[in-house]
């Protein structure tokens, strides 16, 4: 018998995306010799939770069930929720404006106005039946450009090759998510689904293109992506003989593969 295990919280509370951004920023911070302060690890992960949480208490406000646990806990707890998500987004932009360079403040604030732009998309988007695929490519782009915040690379081809590279890999994640997901959303949501083998096909092209990229060029991230490919493709062959509640936990779990060079 499947059982949820306890690693779920991690999803519940919106606790894994972010762990993963600031896993990631530091893995390109050590590829291109960047020097992070603990205040841009801590600014990027409260960005990130702060933008997971917003689009979970929004889906859970609007559907018409919520059968997931974390739009469920998102329902059950909704007020708690929005004051605890408003004294961290007061405190985010206080800590910013103190410790931040200008040029930081500036990056910093354009993102956030495109994850504003990008919920509004998310929630508002008029075409139902590609809402999975919108959604997943946005919020892989947006957590790669959080990752990118403060860990820019000096050259513009190295950035735009380190985001592309980020974004798939994130994407892949979010599809298989969506993928697994698609019955309770199509219950909470009443949504047709995106067929995952057009989008996971575009997604892993670009994406093997990236690795072999990083390879090509000696880059450690090309080889740490294409762990964290396995890990996500394992999960999927195995998805029936896993809980899915633990299984979406162990899809962001399977990117954390930077964490393993360092031990």
């Amino acid at each position: 018998m499947r059982r949820r295990s306890r690693i779920t919280w991690l999803t519940t509370l919106s606790l894994d995306a972010p762990i993963v951004a600031i896993v990631w920023q530091h893995a390109v911070a050590l590829e291109y010799g960047i020097l992070l302060e603990w205040h841009h690890r801590l600014l990027v992960f409260s960005s990130v939770w702060l933008g997971y949480t917003a689009d979970r208490w929004l889906d859970a406000w609007k559907h018409a069930c919520n059968l997931s646990q974390r739009h469920a806990f998102h329902a059950d707890q909704r007020w708690r929720l929005l004051a605890v998500w408003s004294v961290v987004l007061v405190g985010s932009i206080a800590y910013a404006l103190n410790t931040l360079e200008n040029l930081e403040i500036q990056r910093g604030f354009a993102l956030a106005g495109l994850s504003l732009l990008a919920t509004l998309a998310i929630q508002k988007n008029p075409i139902r039946r590609h809402r999975s695929a919108l959604k997943s490519s946005l919020t892989a782009s947006l957590v790669a450009a959080a990752v990118l915040l403060f860990a820019l690379p000096s050259r513009t081809l190295d950035t735009l090759a380190v985001f592309i590279l980020l974004a798939a890999l994130f994407s892949l994640n979010c599809s298989l998510i969506h993928h697994w997901d698609r019955s309770i959303d199509a219950a909470q949501e009443r949504d047709d689904a995106t067929p995952l083998r057009p989008y996971a096909l575009a997604i892993g092209g670009v994406l093997a293109l990236s690795i072999g990229r990083a390879f090509f060029t000696g880059s450690q991230l090309g080889p740490l992506a294409l762990v964290s490919a396995f890990g996500l493709a394992s999960l999927h062959l195995a998805r029936n003989h896993i809980h899915i509640e633990t299984r979406r936990t162990l899809a962001d779990i399977a990117l954390l593969t930077p964490i393993a060079v360092w031990l």
